[in-house]
């Protein structure tokens, strides 16, 4: 998803707030102004940040402290992004149960 991508790059302190700027239109997706912020990305899309929105979210970059994603590239000059690969299970960086997330929407 777009507004998960654009958190991992640190670009955005959290998802909600990735939301908010995606909705507001401040990113790009393929060149092209996106704001929907449940877009399933592929392998090979470029993600930019608009000319007027760029001082805002570099700011918000410098904050965060977050490294990238080894899924991702992110050239920090441009503020641009390309999508190197898939997530694996491999790239979670926190426990997850899925066997509890089956038995909650097996309900």
């Amino acid at each position: 998803r777009f507004d998960n991508t654009i958190f991992r790059l640190g670009l955005a302190t959290t998802r909600t707030q990735a939301r908010q700027w995606i909705n507001h239109g401040h990113f790009t997706l393929n060149g092209r102004r996106v704001n929907i912020p449940s877009v399933t990305l592929n392998v090979g899309d470029m993600i930019g940040v608009k000319e007027g929105s760029k001082g805002v979210i570099r700011q918000a970059k410098m904050a965060n402290k977050r490294s990238v994603a080894k899924w991702l590239t992110l050239d920090e000059d441009k503020l641009e992004a390309t999508l190197v690969a898939l997530p694996t299970r491999q790239d979670i960086d926190y426990e997850v149960s899925e066997s509890a997330i089956v038995e909650l929407y097996s309900k």
